[in-house]
C-alpha cells in the first residue's frame, strides 16, 4: 500500500512547514472574515428602542418584527398594542412583548394585545397592580412565568385556545381574579399559577388538560366549585390546598387520576361533595384522598350552575345601619370608614360627619355577592338626630358610636 504518491527530497521538508502556515494563515483570515459578517449581521440586526405613539419597541430589521419593551417613564393608562407599526417608512409586525416590559407598571389601568403578539415574556406584567383588564389574542402562543404575578386589581382573564401550557406563577397573587377560562387546547397548568387567587370563587379546567402541577389552585380561599376536565391524569401536591371554601369537586374522568394525598389540604373537603361518573364511584372511594370528602356522588357530566348570593340592601335610620339580603342565612361582611377630610380656601365651611359603608353576603356553597355601597351624613340640628353618643355634640364620635352598636342582620 502506498502512503505517498510522491517522494519528498530536502526542499520539500523545509517547505511543509511554510505551507502549512500559510494555509493555516489563509484559513484564519477566512473565518475572520465569517465573524465580521456575522457580528455586522447583528448589529443591523439591533437596534435601540424606538417609540412609536407612545409604546417602546425593539426593532428586527432582518426580519421586520417588533417588539414591546419598557418604558423609561412607565406605561400607564389604558394601552393598545397594535398589529402592526411602522418606523421610517417600513412596517413592522409586532410579535413579542418582552421580559419586564411593563413590570410595576403602576398606573396601568387595561391593555389590549395585537393580534400578531406571540410571545408574552417573563415578568411582562408583573406588579401592576391598577391593571383591571388584559385582552390576549389567539395568536399568543406562549406566555412565560410570573408575567402577571401580583396584578391584583385584575378582575377576570381569558386564556386563548392557541396556548398549550399555562406557565409557572403566571397568575400568582391575582387577588381580585374572580374568573377565568380557559381555552381547549391548555394540556398543562404549572405549578402556582393561581396560587393565592383568593376572589377566584369557581373553575372549569376542560378536558384537554392533562397535568395539574403541585400548589396551582392554592390558597384560592373562595373558590366553592372545581370542575376536573377528563383529561386530567395528574394532580401535583397541594394543588388545591387552603381552598377554604370548598364545597363541591366534579371530577369528569372514569380512572382515578394520579394523586399526592395532600392535593385537598386545609380545604374543607371533608365537607364538601365529590361527583364522579357513576361507573367509577368504587374506585374513588377507595383512593386517596377522594375517598375522604363528606360524599361521593354520581355526576353525568352536566355543568353546573354556580349560585350567587343577593346583593344587599343597606338602610340607616335614627343612628343604626340595618342590611337585608333576598338570599336566606347569609353572613354579612362590612366595612365602615370616615369620607375624606376636607380642603379649600375661604371663611365658611359647613362641617358634618360622614362615613362611607360597605358590605356583602356570603354564605357556604354560593359565590359571594356584589358588594353595595352607601354614603351616610350623620345630621345636626334640632333634636340632634345624629348626637348618637348623647355628648350633646354630632361628630366623628357619634361614626365610633354608630359602628360599635351597628346592626348586621335584618
Amino acid at each position: 500500500m502506498k502512503i505517498f504518491e510522491k517522494s519528498f527530497d530536502d526542499r520539500d521538508f523545509f517547505l511543509l512547514p511554510l505551507q502549512s502556515v500559510r494555509n493555516q494563515t489563509k484559513n484564519m483570515k477566512k473565518n475572520l472574515f465569517i465573524l465580521v459578517l456575522m457580528l455586522l449581521t447583528m448589529v443591523v440586526s439591533a437596534s435601540a428602542a424606538v417609540e412609536i405613539d407612545g409604546i417602546y419597541y425593539d426593532l428586527d430589521y432582518s426580519f421586520k418584527t417588533a417588539a414591546v419593551t419598557s418604558h423609561p417613564n412607565y406605561y400607564s393608562g389604558d394601552v393598545v398594542i397594535p398589529d402592526t407599526v411602522t418606523f421610517r417608512g417600513t412596517n413592522y409586525s409586532v410579535t413579542d412583548i418582552s421580559i419586564y416590559a411593563f413590570e410595576s407598571c403602576k398606573g396601568l389601568t387595561s391593555v389590549v394585545i395585537g393580534n400578531n403578539v406571540k410571545y408574552i415574556g417573563n415578568y411582562a406584567f408583573q406588579e401592576c397592580s391598577s391593571l383591571t383588564s388584559v385582552t390576549i389574542p389567539n395568536s399568543v402562543i406562549s406566555i412565560g412565568f410570573f408575567a402577571f404575578y401580583n396584578c391584583n386589581s385584575l378582575t377576570s382573564v381569558t386564556i386563548p385556545d392557541s396556548l398549550t401550557s399555562i406557565s409557572s406563577n403566571v397568575f400568582s397573587g391575582c387577588s381580585g381574579l374572580t374568573s377565568v377560562t380557559i381555552g381547549d387546547s391548555v394540556t398543562s397548568i404549572g405549578s402556582y399559577a393561581f396560587w393565592g387567587c383568593s376572589s377566584l370563587t369557581s373553575v372549569i379546567i376542560p378536558n384537554s388538560v392533562t397535568t395539574i402541577d403541585e400548589w396551582a389552585f392554592s390558597s384560592c380561599r373562595s373558590l366553592i366549585s372545581v370542575i376536573i376536565g377528563s383529561g386530567v391524569r395528574t394532580v401535583g401536591s397541594r394543588a388545591f390546598a387552603y381552598c377554604l371554601k370548598l364545597a363541591d369537586v366534579y371530577v369528569n374522568r372514569e380512572n382515578v387520576p394520579s394523586t399526592n394525598a395532600d392535593a385537598f389540604e386545609k380545604s374543607n373537603f371533608e365537607n364538601a361533595t365529590l361527583h364522579v361518573p357513576e361507573a367509577s364511584m368504587s374506585a374513588y372511594q377507595a383512593a386517596d384522598p377522594w375517598m375522604y370528602f363528606k360524599s361521593i356522588m354520581s355526576w353525568d357530566g352536566t355543568i353546573p350552575e354556580t349560585q350567587k348570593c343577593a346583593t344587599p340592601t343597606i338602610s340607616y335610620e335614627n343612628g343604626r345601619l340595618t342590611f337585608d339580603c333576598e338570599t336566606d342565612d347569609v353572613e354579612f361582611v362590612y366595612n365602615v370608614v370616615p369620607a375624606p377630610g376636607m380642603s379649600g380656601k375661604g371663611n365658611d365651611v359647613e362641617l358634618k360627619p360622614m362615613f362611607t359603608v360597605s358590605v356583602y353576603a356570603t354564605k357556604d356553597g354560593f359565590v359571594d355577592s356584589d358588594v353595595a355601597t352607601m354614603e351616610i351624613t350623620v345630621e345636626g340640628g334640632s333634636g340632634m338626630k345624629g348626637d348618637v353618643n348623647g355628648d350633646g355634640e354630632v361628630g366623628i364620635g357619634d361614626i365610633i358610636s354608630i359602628t360599635n352598636i351597628m346592626s348586621i342582620r335584618p
